[in-house]
């Protein structure tokens, strides 16, 4: 994925500066979560065709962590009527485009899908901590700690991925 598609990718999912409002607030939760249900399908699917059995077990295995930081997303999620309808807006649909291109690169790319993933998943964290640090102490505990668990796992996943790239046989 080329550095500009990354930085849009980043800025849909970062959302505007600033303290949010209900709405504003459930839409940016709505893009994190689509963007891990989008992760936790594709690194599903292209686990069995990753390049070496190491990269097959954790690709199957970041699904699930996927799947885990969704389900903690959904669970911020208000249900009022009316937020159904704008939650996931356009952030969403910035960063399912990213991903969908990152798919598109990470299956013709001879770096393999570890490394692809990676990148993804830098900008990923880059916009959850952005998210934390506006975060509100008084208005915003549960999501904050919410974003403190699942940021502490993507630093995990990105860490573990960091080892499986430089693994021998995979260049440094």
């Amino acid at each position: 994925m080329s550095t500009g598609a990354l930085a849009g990718v980043a800025a849909a999912l970062r959302g505007p500066d600033g303290p949010l409002t209900m709405v504003a607030t459930a839409d940016a939760i709505a893009a994190f979560r689509g963007v891990e249900l989008a992760l936790f399908s594709w690194l599903g699917r292209v686990a069995p065709a990753c390049g070496s059995p190491a990269e097959v077990v954790w690709a199957s295995s970041a699904s699930l962590r996927a799947a885990w930081r969704a389900t903690e997303l959904e669970t911020l999620l208000p249900v009022s009527a009316g937020l159904t309808a704008t939650a996931g807006g356009e952030a969403g649909h910035g960063a399912a485009a990213g991903l969908a291109s990152l798919v598109g690169e990470a299956t013709s790319a001879e770096s393999g899908v570890p490394a692809a993933v990676l990148s993804f998943y830098d900008v990923l964290l880059e916009a959850y901590r952005f998210r934390l640090e506006r975060a509100s102490p008084a208005a915003d505990g549960p999501l904050q700690r919410v974003l403190e668990r699942i940021t502490g796992d993507l630093e995990a996943e990105c860490n573990l991925v960091r080892g499986l790239v430089k693994a021998p046989g995979r260049g440094a």
